[in-house]
C-alpha cells in the first residue's frame, strides 16, 4: 500500500480525554533502516499485541531494559505508531464495508470539508487517498444495509459536487496484516 498524503484519523481508544487524539498515516520522505533485533521485536509484537516485556526479553534473550529501550526507539522513529486492538465488529453487530469513491474535480476547500466530515463521522474508520480507479477509499461499519445506504446517501447529498459515484464491498472477515 502506498500513502501519498497525510490523513489524520481519530483514535477512539483515547475517548476518555477531552481532546480527541489522532493517528497520522503516510507521507514519509525517508525509509528508516532497522536491525535484525528490531525486526524480530516487531514480528513478535505483531503476533501478540498483548505482549509482556518479561516474556519478550526471555524469548529474545535480551534484558527487559534493552527491550523497553528498543520499543521506545521504534516509537521515537515513528516505526511503531501506536498499539491497538483488532476488534471483531461482527460480534458487536456491525457489518464492515470498503467504499471506493469516484471523485470529480475538487478544490482544497471541498476536499478539506469532506475529510473533516469523514474524521467526525462515528461510522467511518479510515479514509485513504487511492491510486487507480477510485480517488479515495473509505472503510466504515454499519449495523444494517439500510444504515450503510443512509450513510452513503448522506455523503452523496452533502458532497455530491465532488463525489461522482461509488462502489463498495462488504467485508465479512478481517485478517491481521503482517508486513514481515
Amino acid at each position: 500500500m502506498i500513502f501519498l498524503e497525510i490523513f489524520i484519523i481519530q483514535n477512539s481508544s483515547h475517548s476518555h480525554t477531552k481532546e480527541p487524539r489522532y493517528i497520522i498515516i503516510g507521507n514519509y520522505d525517508t525509509v528508516d533502516e532497522t536491525n535484525d533485533s528490531e525486526l524480530e521485536l516487531l514480528q513478535r509484537i505483531i503476533l501478540d499485541g498483548r505482549f509482556n516485556i518479561n516474556a519478550l526479553s526471555q524469548k529474545m534473550k535480551k534484558n527487559q531494559v534493552t527491550i523497553r529501550r528498543m520499543l521506545h526507539e521504534l516509537e521515537r522513529r515513528d516505526i511503531i505508531l501506536g498499539y491497538r486492538a483488532t476488534i471483531n465488529t461482527a460480534h458487536l453487530g456491525y457489518q464492515y464495508f470498503k467504499v471506493f469513491l469516484i471523485m470529480s474535480d475538487y478544490d482544497d476547500m471541498h476536499l478539506k470539508r469532506f475529510i473533516h466530515y469523514c474524521i467526525q463521522h462515528k461510522n467511518i474508520l479510515y479514509i485513504t487517498k487511492a491510486i487507480g480507479y477510485a480517488s479515495y477509499e473509505l472503510e466504515l461499519v454499519a449495523k444494517t444495509n439500510v444504515e450503510f445506504n443512509e450513510i452513503m446517501t448522506e455523503i452523496k447529498s452533502k458532497f455530491g459536487d465532488i463525489v461522482k459515484d461509488y462502489r463498495f464491498i462488504y467485508i465479512y472477515k478481517v485478517y491481521r496484516i503482517s508486513y514481515f
